[in-house]
């Protein structure tokens, strides 16, 4: 049975260890490379800290 998109995305936060104020916003399977990407998403305002170190996290782009 395949998988839901839900249930995709819950898989990737629990995976990647994504706890709020950050959510799995959306997964895309680019099969022809073999890549995944996660879009991660957060409240307007909320600061991406490194929740390991207290550092600011880097953000590698937006769309």
């Amino acid at each position: 049975m395949p998988w839901s998109r839900v249930e995709i995305k819950e898989f990737y936060a629990q995976s990647l260890g994504i706890r709020p104020p950050r959510s799995v916003f959306e997964v895309i399977i680019l099969e022809a490379s073999k890549t995944v990407e996660v879009r991660l998403e957060c409240d307007e305002g909320t600061l991406w800290i490194d929740p390991d170190t207290g550092a600011r996290a880097t953000v590698h782009g937006w769309w």
